[in-house]
């Protein structure tokens, strides 16, 4: 893995295309990957036996797939991405506005609903398509005059504002389920050295102090 070339967006732009996708199927969906720092295909995986609003956590165990022309739920990318997320009180809410929302969706398509557990569904139960989130975020980002933001910089964006709020590398690969916490400084290599500093030094007052 190398560093990410080109500008990520900033959280201003962020909220532009939250803007944009506000009221729509997909607002939620990206608002999750936002906060969590998901990738796409994890996300869209997402069941609901994977939300623990007890405990305030979610597990992400699975990723969704395009495989011959069919959705299929597959492992995920690496033992790694295999992980469990603490949630907000704002991550919670939206839960709870897409379980609501989802449950009009059923008594809207009556016998043709198809329940597959999924936590972002179609209006008849199915999984989300992911061409079709692209689609919605390319044309959202459209919208709002924004050159470069797609899905998979807001994956980006999310792990570049942990990092510059001052959580630990370490911290961000675990939460990231990078396979390697050396992904996580190579990938982000383009932030302030200010910020690369203090993340590194971090680490290596964890794993190379001296007796």
């Amino acid at each position: 893995m190398v560093a990410l070339g080109g500008a990520l967006p900033h959280a201003t732009e962020v909220r532009e295309l939250l803007a944009q996708l506000a009221g729509g199927r997909y607002e939620r969906l990206v608002t999750l990957i936002v906060c969590l720092g998901l990738r796409k295909g994890e996300a869209l995986a997402l069941r609901w036996c994977d939300v623990d609003v007890r405990r305030r956590n979610l597990r992400i165990n699975g990723t969704l797939t395009r495989l011959d022309g069919r959705l299929c739920r597959s492992e995920p990318k690496s033992p790694n991405s295999r992980r469990s997320l603490p949630l907000s009180d704002q991550v919670l809410h939206l839960l709870a506005t897409q379980r609501d929302a989802q449950h009009e969706d059923r008594l809207r398509a009556a016998n043709l609903w198809v329940e597959t557990d999924a936590v972002f569904t179609t209006e008849t139960g199915l999984p989300l398509d992911p061409r079709n989130v692209l689609r919605a975020v390319t044309v959202a980002a459209g919208r709002a005059g924004l050159a470069n933001v797609s899905v998979h910089s807001l994956r980006h964006s999310a792990a570049t504002a942990m990092l510059e709020a001052g959580v630990h590398l370490k911290g961000v690969s675990s939460l990231l389920g990078h396979a390697d916490v050396r992904i996580t400084a190579e990938t982000y290599a383009h932030l302030s050295d200010e910020v690369a500093r203090a993340a590194l030094q971090g680490l290596s007052q964890t794993f190379a102090t001296r007796d």
